[in-house]
C-alpha cells in the first residue's frame, strides 16, 4: 500500500536557479511506475527527512496534466516526462512525516489533513477571474501567488484561503474562524457541484488590504461588499467541461515514502496508513457534507 524508495542528492522544491526542482520527482515517478501500473491520478509523497520548501510553504502541489476546460487553467499533459501515458495529474510533496501528526486524537491531526486537503485542491484551484460589471476580467478573486484565493473573498472558510466574512452594516466586515471546508465554488471547480449550487459570493473591495494576506480569525475591516456570481466566473473562464453530470467523482492515489539511505525503520508505515487510508476518505467526505 505504501512503496518506499531510498533517495539521495537534493530534493529541494526549487533549484539554485529559484525554479521548480522537478527532475528528482521525475526519476520517484518514473521509478515507480516502472514497478506499478499505469492507473494513479496522484502521487502522494511523505519523507523522513527535510528539505527546503518555499517561506511559509508546509507543503506543495506540482501540476503535470490538465484536460479540465473552465477552471483557469491551460490545458497541457507533462505526464510523459513522468513516466505516465496520460494519467497521472500531480504530485502531493507533504513533506516530513514527523512534523505531521498521524494521530486521529491529537488536535493537530485536522492540520494534517487540512494540509492533505489544501494541496489536492490545488489541481483545480484557485485560478479563475471573473467579468466585472465594467466589462473588464478581473483576477480579484485571487490571492497569494495567484493560485490561492483573496483575503477578501467570502470562500466559507476554503481550505484555500479567503475567509468567511460577517457584514456589520456600518461598512466593516469581521472575519471568523475557518480553514476548514471545500467551498461551494471549490466543489463547482472539482466538477463536483452544479453551477445552480454555488450561492453568490461577497468580495470585499478594501483598498490598502492585502488580498495576499493568509486567512485569520477576529480581523475587522472597512470595505464596500461587492458580489460576484458564478455567471461572472463563466463569463470570464467558460463552462467547465467536463460539467459536474460528466466529470469524474473518485481518484486513485499512490503513496510513496522516501527516506534516506539505510534509515527506513518500518513504522513509519502505519502513521501513513492513518493518514491517507483510515482518515482522508472520511474527511474530505466531512469537508464536502459541511457545506450541503
Amino acid at each position: 500500500d505504501v512503496t518506499v524508495m531510498e533517495a539521495t542528492g537534493s530534493y529541494d522544491e526549487l533549484t539554485p536557479e529559484g525554479v521548480v526542482n522537478e527532475v528528482p520527482r521525475q526519476l520517484v515517478s518514473k521509478a515507480f511506475l516502472q514497478t506499478h501500473p499505469d492507473r494513479y491520478d496522484f502521487l502522494v509523497i511523505f519523507s523522513n527527512f527535510d528539505f527546503a520548501m518555499e517561506s511559509d510553504t508546509k507543503a506543495f502541489y506540482l501540476e503535470i496534466r490538465n484536460d479540465v476546460q473552465g477552471i483557469g487553467l491551460d490545458l497541457f499533459d507533462r505526464s510523459a516526462i513522468y513516466g505516465s501515458r496520460g494519467v497521472l495529474q500531480g504530485i502531493i510533496e507533504m513533506g516530513n512525516l514527523e512534523r505531521l501528526s498521524s494521530d486521529p486524537l491529537d488536535p493537530k491531526f485536522s492540520a494534517t489533513m487540512g494540509i492533505l486537503s489544501h494541496e489536492i485542491l490545488h489541481r483545480w484551484a484557485a485560478h479563475v477571474r471573473f467579468r466585472a460589471k465594467d466589462g473588464s476580467v478581473s483576477t480579484r478573486l485571487l490571492g497569494r501567488d495567484g493560485s490561492h484565493w483573496s483575503f477578501l473573498l467570502d470562500t466559507m472558510g476554503s481550505v484555500l484561503y479567503g475567509n468567511r466574512w460577517h457584514e456589520n452594516g456600518d461598512g466593516t466586515f469581521t472575519s471568523l474562524p475557518g480553514k476548514k471546508y471545500f467551498s461551494p465554488l471549490d466543489l463547482y471547480l472539482m466538477g463536483l457541484a452544479d453551477p445552480s449550487e454555488v450561492p453568490e459570493m461577497l468580495l470585499i473591495d478594501a483598498p490598502g488590504t492585502d488580498p495576499a494576506e493568509l486567512p485569520r480569525s477576529g480581523a475587522t475591516i472597512s470595505g464596500t461588499a461587492l458580489r460576484v456570481s458564478i455567471g461572472d466566473i463563466i463569463a470570464a473562464e467558460g463552462e467547465r467541461v467536463p460539467d459536474a453530470s460528466a466529470s469524474p467523482k473518485s481518484f486513485t492515489v499512490a503513496c510513496i515514502f522516501l527516506a534516506r539511505p539505510g534509515t527506513f525503520t518500518g513504522g513509519e508505515l502505519f502513521r501513513i496508513w492513518t493518514i491517507l487510508r483510515n482518515r482522508s476518505e472520511e474527511h474530505t467526505s466531512e469537508l464536502q457534507s459541511r457545506q450541503s
